[in-house]
């Protein structure tokens, strides 16, 4: 058994020693050396290579990129060594046209590697500017080919495969930055020193975490005498690097081996990064002047099982039906049924029917149709609840305004949406005068002549409590709710009604929500997490409570209250969430920000937790996660699936994301 370490021996000395060795075994005389590589490390000593180390200092002299790949598990504190190995082969036809390329651009096969691992890596990190190492033979004097030792130096690549860039340009540079890299490629890679502000990162390698190899030293096979021979493999358990791109030409064809830490990424992983590297050289090279940007990487099947597979969400919901739809055949169903939970007064499905439709048929009489907006001014109250059902049963759209809100941005909304009715409300006589006061100033500053509904005097009997029969569509706005206006003006979000009618039944599916459920309102009306709380109870027959403006800032009061009520459902941002020791509920949702594990240790003695995400546009809910009680903790939540009749797609720039 022969043993050797890697720091005395190269890839080029491997082949020189297995020639030795058969001609030994054949019992032939090798010829004497010239030189040892004692000989070359003295010469080496001696040289001046000050001008090949100003050359790699200039190409890092600015900021160096920090590899910022999506990773299957958080990076450990310290570097982990810990690898696996996969691999693809590339077939002659694709061998042939990287050959073409090759020959047509004057390049090298690397070259195309190179930079098609570039752009791969660029697509995967989001960024465009990727730095890769390479090793190269170092044996730049005649007297060093036959020599064994480790010669071998390592070449720090970088390139900037931009977007809008054309692959042919890119091609170019890396071919000048790669002759470049030639030139200066004694100078050693660990001798950059202080120039060179390299981040200190234990858990990374210095200046780059992707090595790409090219083996094309010479195939020299065991040929002992009388004995058949054969290389035994063994599987490599170790990483140097994050990845390392290992490209051997074998039979006509290239095998690639993808090395990577299994810290960091799952096989599966791995697998894709080379479907896509190789989609990538397919791209390339059947047009040299396609847009870096215009690449895609993923694969014809992979694109069919995102395409099909992940977004097969189609449930047959009645979503032609408008949500007053939906709420009357629950009224129906359920009259006697406590609807509406504020403080001590409450409800019942065929009280806030009569309520909302009474308030209906006065809107209609005052013009309001299909698509209108009215805006609504109310403290959160039996009341608020009244309005946005009585403006739905009249066709109209409702339009949320905080009553807390400067007059300026009260006046931005209004001035925006142009309602041809104002509802507000307030419990406390003076607090409503202040309301009205208010409107009015809004109005006469805006020169509009807006209607104005008090729904604190407004009588039961000024309209008909019966259902106002009228044709309404599921295309129908429901409401029109208004963006925080974070950066720049609050932008106002409008939603149709079979947007709410899709999500209020999906909630009701998946969570098996029904008249037995007793569901916590405690989002503002603002934010388009109420329409959650509000359709999801009130299209099933549960019971919707209202928390209170004083219940929603007193967390104490808050636990208590979801105990002694026998709250069944909450949705809840994950930061108030935090702030919590909730009891009771068989449902924990949390949406608005990025939940974390600590969120779901708060959550550990309720049945179902589930994180929900989805931008205001895609009427509130797009994706969920659901986590149930004594299920395997992940290292990160995800924001999880589409939900039911909604499709989502991962993409970098105008391009699909693979897997």
């Amino acid at each position: 058994m022969l043993a050797k370490h890697h720091i005395i021996c190269d890839g080029m000395s491997m082949g020189t020693f297995l020639n030795e060795l058969n001609a030994l075994y054949r019992g032939e005389k090798l010829p004497g050396l010239n030189h040892q590589f004692k000989d070359y490390s003295e010469w080496m000593s001696a040289r001046d290579l000050k001008e090949q180390k100003g050359y790699w200092v200039s190409q890092f002299s600015d900021d160096i990129p920090v590899f910022d790949m999506p990773l299957g598990y958080i990076r450990p504190k310290e570097k982990s060594y810990e690898g696996g190995t996969t691999e693809r082969i590339l077939n002659e036809e694709l061998v042939q046209q990287i050959r073409t390329l090759a020959s047509k651009e004057g390049v090298t096969e690397y070259m195309i590697f190179l930079s098609a691992a570039m752009i791969m890596l660029g697509k995967y990190s989001r960024q465009e500017d990727i730095v890769i190492g390479s090793p190269i033979s170092g044996r730049t004097h005649k007297d060093t080919e036959g020599m064994l030792g480790m010669f071998v130096n390592t070449l720090a690549m970088r390139g900037k495969p931009e977007r809008t860039k054309h692959y042919g340009m890119f091609l170019r540079e890396i071919k000048e930055i790669c002759l470049k890299a030639y030139e200066n490629q004694e100078s050693p890679i660990a001798q950059l020193g202080e120039p060179v502000k390299v981040p200190r990162d234990m858990s990374r390698n210095p200046l780059f975490d992707v090595m790409l190899v090219l083996q094309n030293n010479e195939a020299v096979k065991l040929d002992l005498e009388g004995v058949d021979a054969e290389m035994l493999d063994e599987e490599n358990k170790a990483a140097t690097f994050d990845l390392t791109f290992e490209i051997e030409e074998y039979e006509g064809k290239y095998v690639i081996m993808l090395e990577y830490c299994t810290a960091l990424y799952k096989k599966k992983t791995a697998d894709y990064m080379l479907v896509h590297f190789e989609e990538v050289l397919k791209q390339l090279t059947a047009n040299e002047n396609i847009l870096i940007g215009d690449i895609e990487m993923v694969s014809l099947e992979e694109r069919e099982t995102i395409l099909k597979e992940f977004n097969a969400t189609y449930v047959e919901y009645p979503i032609e039906k408008t949500i007053v739809d939906v709420f009357e055949k629950q009224v129906r169903k359920t009259p006697n049924n406590i609807a509406v939970v504020f403080e001590e007064m409450t409800m019942t499905y065929a009280e806030l029917n009569a309520k909302a439709n009474s308030l209906a048929n006065i809107l209609h009489n005052m013009g309001i149709k299909r698509d209108d907006f009215v805006a609504l001014l109310t403290e959160r109250s039996l009341e608020m609840i009244i309005g946005i059902m009585g403006v739905l049963k009249a066709g109209g759209a409702y339009v949320p305004v905080d009553t807390n809100y400067p007059e300026e941005r009260t006046r931005y909304i209004i001035e925006d949406c142009k309602p041809k009715v104002i509802l507000y409300y307030h419990p406390v006589r003076q607090g409503s005068e202040e309301i009205r006061y208010m409107i009015k100033n809004v109005s006469n500053a805006l020169e509009a002549d807006i209607q104005i509904i008090d729904l604190y005097d407004m009588r039961s009997d000024e309209g008909t409590s019966e259902n106002l029969i009228m044709t309404r569509n599921a295309n129908d706005l429901a409401y029109c709710i208004y963006t925080s206006g974070t950066t720049g003006r609050p932008k106002g979000v409008m939603i149709e009604n079979s947007g709410v009618c899709n999500l209020g039944l999906f909630y009701i599916n998946e969570h098996k929500i029904g008249k037995n459920d007793c569901i916590l309102m405690f989002a503002s009306y603002v934010f388009d997490a109420s329409v959650t709380e509000i359709m999801s109870a009130l299209m099933s027959g549960a019971q919707l409570h209202v928390a209170s403006s004083e219940l929603r800032t007193d967390m104490s009061e808050l636990e208590n209250y979801i105990k002694k009520k026998k709250i069944s459902i909450v949705l809840l941002p994950p930061a108030l969430l935090t702030q919590l020791n909730i009891e009771g509920p068989r449902l924990i949702i949390t949406a608005g920000s990025e939940s974390g594990n600590k969120i779901i240790e708060r959550c550990k003695n309720i049945p179902v937790y589930s994180n929900d995400y989805g931008p205001t546009e895609g009427t509130v809910g797009t994706t969920f996660w659901r986590f149930n009680q004594g299920d395997v903790l992940p290292e990160k939540v995800p924001i999880g699936k589409p939900i039911a009749n909604k499709n989502v797609y991962i993409i970098e720039g105008e391009t699909l994301c693979g897997i």
